[in-house]
């Protein structure tokens, strides 16, 4: 089971989780003028009352505690309709290919997060 505790970015477990996250986002760029630009999060804007951020703490293989996951929720402007939030540098680690389930005690039933099999449609599927 998954659980959850609140830190700031700048801290030790949150910068190990980051770090990792950001070398992933990287990957996924070119390099040269379009590469990956890391922008770290501020502290300030993950306090509540305008943010939070949280770390998942879990099992590693071995059945050992460790920290599993990440992200962050701050608040961006007001739009027309009030107050807006967005998700940000959510990460989940991988172990060997397969994806960490993670529930919360309020969902009754957990959400199940599977890898692709395939990024090409089934033949005859609309694409």
């Amino acid at each position: 089971m998954v659980t959850w505790r609140s830190a700031l970015p700048s801290n030790d477990a949150a910068r190990v989780l980051l770090d990792q996250y950001f070398q992933a986002r990287a990957q996924g760029f070119p390099d040269g003028p379009e590469a990956y630009r890391r922008t770290e999060p501020v502290d300030a804007e993950y306090r509540l009352p305008v943010g939070v951020f949280l770390i998942a703490e879990g099992e590693n293989l071995s059945g050992e505690p460790a920290d599993v996951g990440c992200g962050g929720i701050r608040r961006v402007a007001d739009g027309p309709l009030g107050a807006r939030f967005e998700l940000k540098h959510l990460w989940v680690l991988r172990w060997c290919g397969r994806v960490v389930r993670m529930r919360s005690p309020r969902w009754r039933r957990p959400p199940v997060f599977r890898r692709a099999r395939s990024c090409s449609p089934r033949r005859g599927s609309p694409r």
